[in-house]
This record gives C-alpha cells, sequence and structure tokens, in this order.
C-alpha cells in the first residue's frame, strides 16, 4: 500500500503538479 500511495504521489505530481491524491 505504502508503495502504490509513493508511486501515485509521483504521478501526481508530473499529472497534477505536486497534489497528493486522496485515493
Amino acid at each position: 500500500m505504502g508503495d502504490e500511495r509513493r508511486g501515485r504521489k509521483l504521478d501526481s505530481d508530473i499529472f497534477q503538479g505536486g497534489q497528493e491524491p486522496v485515493g
């Protein structure tokens, strides 16, 4: 779970620009 959240955060950083996804 932690790894998935980390990967999602990186993706969000590239797509949204540094915003943490909620789920």
